[in-house]
């Protein structure tokens, strides 16, 4: 298991006798073959008769934003050295960190911790403006941390970039739900907000990838991901500030972020929905 989680999903190349065997699959049953959405059907109707992850919301909440936001890849990147590679895949500044020996101010991570129970060490590089970000969330919305990446590993993170408690709830990979769909080779982790118990017209989802808005398309604010590099021009946490603002205002947030981002469309045309 990864502690960090970087969703990918990868279709496999198209083999036509593969093909021709579906298509004959489809015949019998077309739901299956023509799309993924009856998994997502499936998840939720299975989640109905499990508890909630969260408790009822805090009253002085009430109104505002709820704030659903992955820690990897948007918050900070995180780097772990492969046992074969190494550090050959670090972000490019750790190897630029090697050749400034002579420069003292310049560093590659901003924190580096040991993660004794995986018996690795980590890397984290935060995203420009996050400590600033963190602030405005903790101020004006209701933020609640949803991470694939593991309780332990998630913990750490959080202690070294977020001392203030910006994030009223956090939830991990244990919270997420677990997706197997052997015809397409699918296992993957995906998060129900559904099971936190808050008006959806109220929820944003801050996220990177339209797969990760799987299960909560309406709700999506993609953002672009973030991996550590030399790109101080990182705008994205200044620039949804605006946005946030103008969502909060709204009595329903998911007709506009629809219309903005079309992220439904985007998973229909793809078959996941």
């Amino acid at each position: 298991m990864r502690i960090s989680y970087n969703f990918f999903f990868n279709k496999k190349p198209i083999n036509k006798k593969e093909e021709e065997q579906k298509q004959k699959e489809a015949n019998k049953n077309p739901s299956q073959w023509d799309n993924l959405g009856f998994l997502i059907e499936e998840l939720r109707e299975k989640n109905k008769h499990k508890n909630l992850l969260l408790p009822p919301q805090d009253p002085k909440y009430q109104g505002k934003l709820t704030l659903v936001i992955e820690l990897d890849d948007i918050l900070v990147h995180t780097f772990q050295p492969d046992e074969h590679e190494a550090y050959l895949n670090a972000p490019l500044r750790y190897f630029l960190q090697k050749i400034r020996i002579n420069n003292k101010k310049k560093r590659d991570h901003d924190f580096y911790f040991e993660l004794k129970e995986y018996d690795t060490y980590v890397s984290v590089y935060k995203r420009p403006y996050l400590d600033d970000f963190l602030k405005y969330i903790r101020e004006n919305h209701e933020a609640i941390l949803f991470t694939r990446g593991v309780k332990e590993y998630c913990s750490k993170v959080l202690e070294l970039i977020d001392p203030e408690k910006s994030f009223a709830h956090i939830l991990t990979n244990e919270d997420c739900d677990r997706v197997i769909y052997e015809p397409e080779d699918m296992d993957e982790y995906v998060k129900d907000l559904q099971r936190l118990g808050r008006d959806m017209k109220k929820v944003v989802y801050i996220d990177n990838q339209p797969i990760n808005f799987w299960t909560a398309p309406d709700n999506a604010f993609p953002i672009p991901p973030y991996f550590g590099e030399l790109n101080n021009d990182d705008q994205s946490f200044k620039e949804i500030q605006e946005s946030l603002n103008y969502l909060s205002s709204l009595d329903d947030v998911r007709e506009y972020l629809q219309e903005e981002f079309q992220i439904k469309e985007i998973l229909k045309s793809s078959r996941f929905l």
